[in-house]
């Protein structure tokens, strides 16, 4: 364009370069794991490793005979299930998130109290930038008070949703949980002792539904899952 005239299609010229487009401006953003936390206490401590516009998942899951629900101040609601077990053995279980801020890594975060170990399970998640936006989609969950009964088996259906999404899922029991199906496989599975698992799995395109299933022995039992969109 050295004569001043602008042509169809014809690239914008410096000297003795073309303009180039900005590297990563539009597009899509990856999401993969970063860390976890697994507690029996009232309190959990987000992992350090985490930084502002991560993003922590926690699974609070309690067995007692009375259950306060308690959801941390900043958290926002996932779901609540609870199911009336014999003598003490009730569970609550409450899923809950947060995007995280500057001053969030490193902190502690209140959860449910319990004269028995107070399980709580945190994942935490980062972008390929920030994450700004969590919309989770409607949770399943399934329980039962049976001596010898197990919960009917969920589908956590991701594919009706886009990416990039986390689906997650745990199971809570009174007793040892001897078996638990995330299919198609978990990227990972956290476990908080023999009667709580969490297993997760992230989806950059293509989300796909995940079949749940858990067998426990005698006692309560929870299983809960759910997928979330992220941007």
């Amino acid at each position: 364009m050295f004569d001043g005239q602008f042509y169809p299609y014809q690239p914008l010229q410096f000297m003795d370069g073309l303009l180039s487009p900005i590297m990563g401006v539009g597009s899509p953003m990856t999401v993969s794991f970063l860390a976890s936390a697994v507690v029996t206490t009232t309190t959990v401590t987000i992992p350090a490793t985490a930084a502002a516009g991560d993003i922590a998942f926690l699974i609070d899951a309690i067995i007692d005979g009375t259950i306060t629900s308690v959801r941390p101040s900043g958290w926002t609601n996932i779901d609540e299930v609870a199911v009336t077990g014999q003598g003490s053995n009730s569970i609550r279980m409450i899923c809950s998130y947060k995007i995280l801020g500057s001053g969030d890594p490193g902190s502690s975060v209140t959860g449910m109290a319990s004269a028995n170990p107070a399980r709580k399970t945190m994942l935490v998640f980062r972008g390929s930038r920030a994450i700004t936006s969590c919309v989770p989609a409607t949770p399943v969950s399934s329980q039962t008070n049976n001596v010898a009964g197990n919960p009917s088996a969920l589908t956590i259906a991701a594919s009706a949703g886009n990416a990039p999404s986390v689906s997650i899922a745990s199971w809570r029991s009174s007793s040892t949980i001897t078996g638990r199906v995330f299919s198609p496989a978990s990227d990972a599975e956290v476990a908080n002792g023999t009667t709580m698992y969490t297993a997760y799995k992230s989806y950059d395109s293509s989300p796909l539904d995940t079949a749940l299933t858990m067998t426990a022995g005698t006692g309560t039992k929870i299983q809960e899952g759910f997928y979330a969109v992220l941007s």
